[in-house]
């Protein structure tokens, strides 16, 4: 019976709910994917920030941005990560 008092104890501390990780909250982000030519003309990269600050995205994909994705990036201030620009900083786990 003591074994059993023993063990019982040992797994309730291993489970108990202060032991356990935290739960992550998730989180809302809006997505935008852009495509900065336009009927075969490319837009300037004020046009494209104009574009970008009124969807008021968290990220935003872009498409063809032919290298203009870190000028696009300065512009609104925001991180750069080739072919995506984020208001944050982006990592890989």
């Amino acid at each position: 019976m003591r074994l059993f008092r023993l063990t019982f104890a040992c797994l309730a501390a291993l489970l108990a709910p202060a032991r356990m990780p935290a739960k992550a909250e998730p989180v809302e982000l809006k997505v935008m994917a852009f495509n900065i030519w336009r009927s075969g003309v490319q837009l300037s990269l004020a046009q494209v920030a104009a574009a970008i600050k009124v969807a008021k995205p968290d990220m935003v994909a872009l498409r063809e941005p032919e290298d203009n994705s870190r000028g696009t990036a300065d512009v609104l201030g925001w991180s750069y990560g080739e072919p995506a620009i984020a208001k944050f900083t982006v990592t890989a786990k």
